[in-house]
């Protein structure tokens, strides 16, 4: 019996010890990410080259750039107080799609969290039987697609 006893002993260490070394490397949270990104943009404009093309009006009434028209233009490299105040002025700029995106993600949470939604899919089961519930996808697809061209839900 003792055998028995450290036999699964010696195995249940020996699978501890390999749970150990597979340990994965976990992604930093978005704010990291975002703050790390504008970090690195911002101290790219110390060292890179700042330059533009030309542009034109096209046909269309489009503005186009014109190939071959890049041309190196002085530098204006980004400073600490220039980064942090971008970060507010982008939000402020964006302040109309955010609240969009709130009311948007609000909106649908409400009918999830009150249960229509699931209703609605369990109604679509009960009705369409068989081969007929493959409708359900293009169905709903459509009913996206319709509302984002309507009212602006691809934001």
């Amino acid at each position: 019996m003792v055998f028995f006893y450290e036999r699964r002993k010696r195995m249940s260490s020996e699978s501890a010890a390999k749970t150990k070394k597979t340990k994965k490397m976990k992604m930093p949270h978005i704010y990291v990410l975002l703050i790390s990104i504008t970090i690195i943009c911002a101290a790219a404009s110390w060292f890179l080259p700042a330059g533009e093309f030309e542009r034109a009006l096209s046909d269309a009434g489009r503005e186009m750039v014109v190939p071959g028209t890049y041309h190196v233009i002085e530098s204006t490299p980004v400073g600490f107080f220039t980064l942090v105040q971008s970060i507010y002025n982008g939000t402020v700029d964006a302040a109309g799609v955010i609240f969009f995106v709130f009311i948007s993600y609000a909106s649908i949470g409400l009918i999830i969290a009150s249960g229509a939604f699931n209703g609605l899919v369990a109604s679509m089961l009960r009705i369409l039987k068989g081969s007929a519930r493959a409708i359900i996808i293009p169905v709903f697809i459509t009913l996206i697609g319709c509302a984002s061209s309507t009212i602006g839900v691809f934001e």
